[in-house]
């Protein structure tokens, strides 16, 4: 059973999040950009997933039915993927075609917590852990530096371009006259 609690957010929280999910090897993360027609925008922002509690992998054949046992038997949130190939269990259709990604069929994962951020409030369920413990490891995740070629690439300073001042030739000083006169 998940346990739930709701903290404040603060001005950077989402920086920080960021930041804790690194240290996870499953994570999701919906975001809503505050579409006003997505219908959960008043709800909440984002919707973050980390750790994998349980996971499931299936190729073609029987993935739907793993899928649903997986879900019956969890009854909480699960989080993944569904790949292309699975249309095969669903249409009489076949097609073989390289696969360069090399992902399975689906995957889907029970997360350890599950982080829901809306404007005013983060509300945090939890398998195992105290939500507490959870806001505040977040809130102790140092943001990831931007401003260079993204995500956690550190910061560059600018350059200042060095101008060098010198006096203009007799060439350049005679072409000025020209247009003037």
């Amino acid at each position: 059973m998940r346990e739930v609690a709701v903290f404040p957010v603060t001005p950077d929280f989402m920086d920080h999040l960021l930041a804790w999910s690194q240290d996870f090897e499953r994570v999701s993360f919906l975001d809503s950009s505050r579409h006003p027609t997505s219908g959960l925008s008043d709800q909440f922002h984002s919707l973050v997933a980390l750790g994998a509690k349980r996971e499931l992998t299936a190729q073609t054949g029987n993935a739907f039915q793993q899928l649903k046992a997986f879900q019956q038997a969890e009854k909480d949130w699960l989080f993944g993927f569904l790949g292309y190939d699975l249309k095969n269990e669903v249409e009489n259709l076949h097609s073989h075609h390289p696969d360069g990604v090399e992902l399975p069929d689906l995957h889907f994962f029970q997360p350890e917590h599950v982080i829901r951020v809306s404007s005013n409030r983060v509300e945090v369920a939890t398998l195992g852990t105290s939500p507490e413990s959870v806001y505040q490891a977040v809130l102790r995740a140092a943001p990831l530096a931007t401003g260079g070629g993204g995500r956690g690439e550190p910061k560059r300073k600018k350059k200042k371009k060095k101008t060098k001042q010198t006096a203009p030739t007799e060439e350049e000083t005679q072409k000025k006259k020209n247009k003037r006169g």
